[in-house]
Formats: C-alpha cells, structure tokens, sequence
C-alpha cells in the first residue's frame, strides 16, 4: 500500500468517529492504472486530470456573509508534490466559491475540516 493511501485510509477511520463529517466526506477515485480503453471510457464518464482525493460536501458561512460551498482536499503523504493539474483544479475551486486545502498527513486533513467547520483543532 502507498503512503497516500494509508493516509487516506486512516482520514476516512478518523471521519467515521464523526457524525457530522464522515456521511460528507466523499473520495473521488481519480488515481490507479487503467487501460487505454477503460482511461478513455473514464474521460468519457467524467473524469478529469488533476481533481482532488477528498470532497466534504458541507456549504457553510463565513463571517462576510460568503458561503463556501464545500471543502477540497488534495491528500499527499509527507514526500508528495501537488502537479500542475492539482493545483489549476484547487485554484478554480476556490475561485468559485469552495475552499481548497492540500493536507500533507491525514492529521493536516483532519484538521482542515475541523477548521472549515469552525470546530477547535485536535493534537494527534
């Protein structure tokens, strides 16, 4: 198993102990090898270079009046580089209106959603 992965799986163990985020967290299944037919039947279903691992489907208000539709999270282990497509798809995020973290640990990412949500951070 990858480094990401295990982070990934241990955000989505953390999530579960919350009622009010896990029922939110969805992954988006945009990584793995595929063949050039089933990459190309993919493309053709939706998927697209560069979105994010992670999407808590949660709007919410920030002080200004300004709803956030949602939070992005792009999940990397401690050695990972976000690629231009990850990062032109964070930008076009929060340029519409969500907010968009890259999370180097699933403690990051944790931590990301407890401070989207307005909820005091956690040491883990």
């Amino acid at each position: 198993m990858k480094p990401e992965e295990r982070e990934q799986i241990a955000l989505i163990e953390w999530a579960h102990l919350h009622d009010d985020i896990w029922p939110y967290l969805i992954h988006v299944r945009n990584e793995g090898k595929r063949s050039v037919a089933e990459g190309a039947k993919a493309k053709r279903m939706g998927l697209m270079k560069g979105v994010s691992d992670l999407f808590l489907a949660r709007p919410r208000w920030e002080l200004e009046n300004n709803l956030k539709a949602g939070l992005w999270i792009e999940l990397k282990s401690k050695k990972g580089r976000l690629t231009p497509s990850q990062n032109k798809f964070l930008d076009l995020m929060e340029s519409t209106g969500y907010m968009a973290s890259v999370a180097y640990s699933w403690t990051d990412a944790a931590n990301a959603i407890l401070e989207y949500l307005g909820k005091p951070l956690q040491k883990f």
